[in-house]
């Protein structure tokens, strides 16, 4: 029998609208939102309330809309429309609609007695919407019953797109991290080979984060890398995402992130009716087939418990509080949360801090819940809130000059992004005091200050990562670089008759940098006719048989001036941007372990002779398969069965390089047109697209087209 204690309901319409990402939930609910005279919507993070504030202004107007988040509260005089953070909501306040965003939220152990507590009691007066994962569907049914639960289908579809290097991500994707030293390191790897990157990292602030975004939108730069903080709903126009790991660190310990949680990261990749592809880091641990095929299909486990709070607190002392705060559920779908960094703080504040009396308790409570914006993992955070404590308590107020003081401290931008993400935080430290009037003398005149200082330090922050991590692309050309003993000729290094074989010294360590620069930022490989990897007119590698035609074997054949790391660098940048051409030539045929053998079989067939193989003698396949395979492009023919978008010109040259170098032969002539003579071996034109039929050889398409003509036009002399 379910506890009527938490199943808090109201005379609203109640709505659960859950499913996966890119499925239009969050604007649905700004929709139904803006169709009411008032109303509320709390956001999973502060970087999207902004997002969502921004574009309710250009809908309404600013002074209909209020904004409200921990360290931020921009309300007018009288706002209809109320954009918060769930911790931030005003739930007292009597609205006729309100929605809380990413309610799956509920089962995150940190986090989740707030989204629960929301669950059940935040309540719009005409309607409340609930937004999430459909992980949390039997958990609103057993905690919401008069909650009627409608599910969209995702727009677009996500397909995984294998391992990639950083050298081979491919355009207008995103590589997640889920620390900010991390991010920094791979933005660093990412700009190397690319040419520049966006980083999108909670730590920014709405402006800053905003501005790099842009970088990233308007195309300025191809690449993003980012935390998790892009899976709670964050727009970008992606059409890729890579994990750069699975492992996180939660706030307690280090932990293999859920499916459900990855499901909801690479689920950015695609908008709307774009689809989206996925996949991880070389190095990174990989998932097996069957959790590629639910992150793919959008299937998780559903949550079984919800974290839970009491918010029924008792404010007669601080024992009395604390006691009030371990109160256990009282339903089985709900589990205690663990103790949050309030409870922990408030629990250290009433050790070093006597309070006597319910309006203690609840300043301290009010001055506990300052987040530690800095993540010092350190007591000097409770150190200055126990300042806070004493100085609210004991003379009203935080003293004028100490916050003067402190923001004169934090107001220079100079200083490297490390020294200028500190001082963004310890501002959203005071930012968060300064939103208290209670707390400070002219709360409004300190508010203009601190959100002018953020402005300036997220201006400067901008630009220094700006500066660091995007650069005009350019293309290095391998020109000569002389000395006395011979010169750096692209990556080779030629020495003057009667000089020492290698040049030595600060001259060799020079060199060996711009050896090291050039494989960095090598760009306009190309692939010749005899296999030859180029660059300009220097050969780099060769490709030989390998086990398969389309896994060639590399060999590097410059004898570069270097050490064993850099030409073990040049081979990884070179198999790259091969493995990166191969991939995208062989992507319809990758990942289709949801076949039966006979569709596995056809797909192995196909593989093998480059996209094309003879219809007669292929297994029959099913109705799905044959479905499935068409999707991928794939053409079923009388006499053949090919990938159509493998005749591509480009495709084509391709698949006459791997075939010459399987067949250890120089590359015949590419066909060129619907109808050739033949002048190669007929093996050779049933590799590229073509069917043999006589003395010619005919594209596929076009023969498969005529052969169907052939047999409509008997069907009607008969």
């Amino acid at each position: 029998m379910r506890d009527a204690r938490y199943l808090v309901e109201s005379g609203g319409r109640i709505t659960a609208l859950l499913g996966p990402t890119n499925t239009g939930k969050t604007h649905r609910a700004i929709q139904r939102m803006l169709a009411h005279r008032s109303g509320m919507i709390g956001l999973p993070l502060r970087l999207l309330a902004q997002e969502i504030y921004d574009r309710v202004c250009k809908a309404k107007g600013p002074d209909q809309v209020a904004l409200v988040t921990g360290e931020q509260k921009l309300i007018p005089p009288a706002p209809r429309y109320w954009i918060c953070t769930v911790e931030a909501m005003p739930v007292d306040r009597n609205v006729a609609f309100l929605a809380v965003d990413e309610i799956q939220l509920a089962g995150h152990p940190l986090r989740g007695h707030v989204f629960t507590d929301r669950l059940l009691n935040a309540r719009g007066v005409l309607e409340t919407m609930f937004l999430g994962s459909d992980t949390i569907r039997p958990l609103v049914e057993q905690l919401v019953p008069t909650a009627t639960i409608t599910r969209h289908e995702r727009l677009s579809r996500l397909s995984f797109a294998g391992v990639h290097t950083v050298g081979t991500l491919p355009k207008r994707s995103a590589v997640v991290a889920f620390s900010q030293k991390r991010v920094y390191q791979l933005a660093e790897r990412v700009r190397a080979r690319h040419g520049g990157v966006a980083v999108v990292l909670g730590a920014l602030s709405p402006s800053a984060r905003n501005a790099q975004v842009e970088l990233f939108q308007s195309g300025e730069v191809d690449h993003v890398v980012a935390t998790d903080a892009i899976g709670m709903g964050l727009n970008m126009d992606l059409d890729h995402v890579s994990l750069a790991a699975t492992r996180k660190w939660d706030g307690r310990t280090f932990r293999d992130l859920r499916l459900d949680e990855l499901g909801q990261i690479v689920g950015r990749a695609g908008r709307f009716r774009r689809d989206g592809g996925f996949g991880w880091l070389d190095g990174v641990d990989e998932l097996d087939s069957s959790a590629i095929r639910d992150l793919e299909a959008h299937r998780f486990q559903p949550l079984r418990r919800l974290f839970w709070r009491n918010s029924d607190l008792d404010w007669s002392s601080s024992s009395a509080l604390l006691d009030s705060l371990d109160a256990p559920p009282h339903h089985g779908a709900l589990v205690q949360a663990p103790e949050a960094e309030d409870h922990t703080t408030f629990r250290a504040l009433a050790q070093a801090v006597p309070l006597s009396g319910e309006d203690d308790v609840r300043l301290a409570w009010s001055i506990a819940g300052i987040p530690d914006y800095r993540k010092t993992l350190t007591g000097s955070h409770v150190q200055l809130l126990e300042r806070l404590l004493r100085l609210v308590r004991d003379r009203g107020e935080v003293p004028e000059t100490l916050l003067a003081e402190r923001l004169d401290r934090l107001d220079t931008t100079h200083g490297d992004i490390e020294e200028l993400t500190t001082r963004l935080a310890w501002s959203r430290t005071w930012a968060y005091v300064v939103q208290r009037p209670s707390w400070v003398r002219n709360a409004p005149a300190w508010q203009r200050r601190l959100h002018e200082l953020e402005d300036r330090l997220s201006d400067a922050l901008h630009e220094t990562l700006t500066q660091r991590f995007v650069e005009t692309r350019r293309t290095v050309r391998p020109g000569a670089i002389r000395t006395e003993g011979g010169e750096l000729r692209g990556l080779r290094w030629v020495a003057r008759p009667g000089a020492s074989p290698l040049p030595r010294g600060a001259t060799r360590a020079a060199l060996l940098e711009t050896v090291r620069e050039r494989i960095e930022t090598l760009d306009g490989l190309t692939l010749g006719p005899d296999g030859a990897v180029m660059w300009a007119d220097e050969q780099l590698a060769r490709l030989t048989r390998g086990k398969t035609v389309h896994e060639p074997k590399l060999k590097l054949t410059v004898n570069p001036l270097m050490d064993a790391g850099l030409r073990e660098a040049l081979r990884q940048r070179v198999a790259g941007w091969l493995d990166e051409r191969i991939s995208k030539l062989l992507r319809p045929l990758r990942n289709l372990d949801r076949l039966e053998a006979p569709g596995r079989a056809v797909v192995y067939r196909l593989l093998g002779q480059l996209g094309q193989t003879d219809a007669h003698g292929a297994p029959r396949l099913s109705n799905k398969e044959l479905r499935l395979l068409k999707r991928r492009d794939v053409r079923f023919g009388r006499r053949t069965i090919y990938v159509k978008r493998m005749l591509r010109d480009e495709a084509v040259a391709l698949r006459a390089s791997l075939w010459a170098v399987h067949a250890g032969v120089t590359r015949p002539a590419v066909p060129q047109g619907e109808e050739v003579s033949l002048d190669a071996p007929r093996a050779f034109y049933e590799s590229v697209g073509y069917v043999v039929m006589d003395d010619k050889a005919v594209r596929v398409d076009i023969a498969e087209t005529r052969a169907a003509e052939r047999r409509r036009g008997r069907r009607r002399h008969r």
